[in-house]
């Protein structure tokens, strides 16, 4: 596991130099896609597990979790907008040719991975990184705000404890630092909803996901209550665990 710990040490240089970098692809910032993966591992049977360690040479939740965003963004510059999708505030449904756009998005592209993913020959290489992609983008499609277009409210600002920030960044990441992840806590609500029906059709999850996100858009330069976190953390703690448990039903056989 040698290269992998170098790869791991270049990653974590990366990510502390563009980190505080606004981009509408970073979605649950690190520590959500970290606590994600770590979640979903916890989840799944042990021999899904290593199975699933062996394909992404690593066990680091961190780097499994924001590789997309943190390496994949120089490397394949092209699967920026593969993190999201432009749906209409006021639409009812998807439309492809209207939402996608013709460089791809989250719902173009979760299932050209997922089936790709369950071709017996692949490359190490191409297995590992359509994993990593894959385990990302299943996190994307929770979050509300990826599912907004045209901008998932990158563009919307708010005052969050006296700081401007966009509302989009707020939902990403400032909502799950504030509140701070028990993981305890979060395991146990986990376990609970496991023996509940998973939706796991991509189009369904990101017409919730944006129904959620047209219900908390605000107006712009609003200042947000003190209590805006423990308001809306039901809400992300929910999409995160339900990105866990897509990320062990829809990998149990790749």
């Amino acid at each position: 596991m040698q290269r992998t710990r170098i790869s791991n040490l270049i990653f974590s240089c990366f990510v502390a130099l563009v980190f505080l970098i606004p981009n509408r692809s970073f979605g649950w910032g690190k520590d959500g896609h970290a606590a994600i993966v770590r979640l979903a591992f916890q989840l799944m049977p042990s021999a899904q597990r290593e199975r699933l360690y062996a394909i992404l040479d690593t066990t680091d939740p961190y780097y499994i979790g924001n590789w997309a965003d943190w390496y994949a963004r120089k490397e394949y510059p092209e699967s920026k907008p593969w993190h999201y999708v432009n749906i209409p505030a006021d639409a009812t449904e998807y439309v492809p040719n209207r939402d996608c756009g013709d460089d791809g998005c989250i719902l173009s592209e979760l299932p050209l991975l997922e089936q790709e993913l369950k071709k017996k020959r692949l490359s190490f290489t191409k297995r590992r990184e359509d994993m990593l992609f894959y385990f990302h983008f299943l996190s994307d499609l929770t979050q509300p705000f990826h599912s907004l277009g045209p901008t998932g409210a990158t563009d919307l600002h708010v005052k969050w404890h006296g700081e401007r920030q966009t509302l989009h960044r707020v939902w990403d990441e400032s909502i799950i630092l504030e509140h701070d992840i028990d993981t305890v806590a979060l395991l146990k609500l986990a376990r609970t909803m496991q023996s509940e029906p998973l939706e796991t059709d991509y189009v369904k999850i990101a017409m919730e996901s944006h129904r959620i996100a047209v219900q908390n858009l605000v107006d712009t330069n609003i200042r947000l209550p003190n209590n805006y976190t423990d308001e809306k953390w039901p809400i992300v703690e929910h999409a995160l665990i339900e990105s866990a448990l897509l990320i062990v039903a829809k990998t149990k056989d790749m």
